[in-house]
């Protein structure tokens, strides 16, 4: 269903931002969504509105639940047992592994060995209940595994590392195909835990290690242009020189600069983008200038790969973020009584400490 509702689900988000764009513009703060809106964010439409303007919404449903869409989505996913694309893909395995005592499926040495059986058997009823109708076709939509002992040397392609161990997390990180993901976690068992949580924030580990010492060096050279720019501002600004115009420059925008300026110009180019940008201001006080201790131990987590708790990624971070970004709409656009209900019932589960820090908080801010 994820894979068939993905673009259903963008085209509906896209009709709903452009409706209440649309809302907002027309009725300016009191603009909400409502239950009648549904329609509208679904099947599209054109809507009139109270100052004469209107506008045309495409159809979500007909664009992105069509049988096309639906095919592919079955045949991309193996919706159903006669399209089990799991059980014939080049990057998946298909052995199950047989104990050689008793021909039954080892599920100590292989736990998926019976998800896959289940497939297979599921897949012959259907191609053969087919076949019964009339279907000939149907044969070719068939399926097999291969069966192994557990001496098997094929075995060593299924073996499969500890959850929640570094050395899981770093194998996570380096997968690059299905079958690699399939083999490591069992069949995508792991896709939500924290293992690949970790793992994928480890993947960007190296570009932002890269940016962090480039941000270092720039902050331990900065320690020199600010010995040079005493020397400078100790000059009378019409004695300035070149080189001194270059060190004013570099000293005022700091050692990490938003949209650094190309200093290798000429006198004239040098003292207008000076007195145009920099003279009579000083540096921005909010940014750092100084290599501090905070971003040194950042620095080495980021070459260590340290990740203490899944919590202080940027993808959890990023998923509360967007869960929170959803609440706070969805509050906004409820109707004052129902925020009022909502608020009274949150209020009544706190305890008296904290609903006494709460009334202090709005006597202070009011």
């Amino acid at each position: 269903m994820d894979q068939l509702f993905a673009a259903f689900q963008t085209a509906c988000y896209s009709n709903r931002d452009a409706l209440f764009t649309k809302l907002t513009n027309v009725r300016g703060a009191k603009a909400a969504l409502t239950i009648n809106d549904v329609g509208f964010i679904l099947y599209g439409g054109t809507r009139i509105f109270e100052d004469g303007t209107l506008i045309t919404l495409p159809d979500a449903i007909s664009l992105y639940l069509t049988p096309r869409h639906i095919r592919s989505a079955r045949l991309k996913c193996g919706y159903c047992p006669a399209t089990r694309n799991g059980l014939k893909h080049s990057l998946i395995r298909h052995e199950v592994v047989i104990r050689e005592e008793d021909d039954t499926i080892d599920l100590y040495a292989d736990p998926l060995g019976e998800i896959l059986d289940m497939m297979e058997t599921q897949n012959h009823l259907t191609a053969n209940w087919l076949q019964e109708h009339g279907y000939d076709l149907a044969s070719e939509g068939m399926r097999f595994l291969k069966r192994i002992s557990v001496s098997d040397t094929a075995l060593a392609g299924i073996t499969q590392t500890c959850p929640n161990t570094r050395e899981h997390q770093y194998l996570l990180q380096k997968c690059s195909t299905a079958g690699v993901h399939f083999r490591l976690t069992g069949g995508g068992d792991v896709v939500t835990t924290s293992d690949w949580i970790m793992a994928h924030e480890r993947k960007a580990m190296p570009a932002l290690l890269k940016e962090a010492q480039k941000i270092k060096t720039s902050k331990i050279q900065y320690k020199d242009i600010e010995e040079k720019a005493v020397e400078v501002y100790s000059k009378d600004y019409c004695d300035w020189k070149k080189l001194d115009l270059q060190t004013a420059i570099q000293y005022k925008e700091g050692p990490v600069p938003d949209d650094k300026i190309d200093i290798n110009k000429n006198k004239p180019e040098l003292k207008t983008i000076y007195e145009e940008k920099f003279l009579g201001k000083r540096r921005d006080r909010s940014k750092l200038f100084e290599w501090t201790e905070e971003e040194e131990a950042n620095l080495h987590a980021l070459r260590e790969g340290e990740i203490p708790d899944y919590k202080l990624t940027a993808v959890w971070n990023g998923a509360i973020e967007k869960q929170i970004e959803f609440l706070a709409t969805k509050h906004k656009n409820l109707p004052f009584a129902r925020r009022l209900k909502v608020h009274k019932e949150h209020r009544s589960n706190l305890s008296e400490a904290q609903k006494r820090i709460n009334r202090l908080r709005s006597v202070y801010w009011n």
